[in-house]
């Protein structure tokens, strides 16, 4: 029954490290890339005479994009957590009991 909890834990491990991190990261960066775009569009482009309010709707969808990555990036890792599997930095994760303090007088 261990090999079978290992097996999973390795495959889950390998989709999380192989796939979906790296996903992840392409789409943060693509977030802060059309963050970045916006800015320029919002400053650059009014001088111009382009349209300020198309520059602040890509600021905020890229602010947006970003949020909902880095809470998928968090949530990914709450499930690690979860399921006590390591990440790629070999860090285990696994509920740790709650710490007591023998206070002495």
């Amino acid at each position: 029954m261990a090999d079978a909890a290992s097996f999973i834990n390795s495959k889950i491990l390998i989709i999380a490290q192989q796939i979906i991190n790296p996903l992840l990261l392409v789409v943060m960066m693509l977030a802060i890339l059309i963050f970045v775009w916006g800015i320029y569009e919002y400053y650059f482009k009014d001088v111009a005479g382009g349209d300020r309010a198309k520059g602040s709707q890509h600021i905020l969808w890229g602010l947006v994009g970003f949020v909902i990555m880095l809470c998928a990036y968090g949530l990914i890792h709450v499930v690690l957590n979860t399921f006590g599997v390591d990440d790629q930095f070999g860090t285990t994760y696994t509920t740790r009991p709650t710490p007591t303090f023998n206070v002495t007088k």
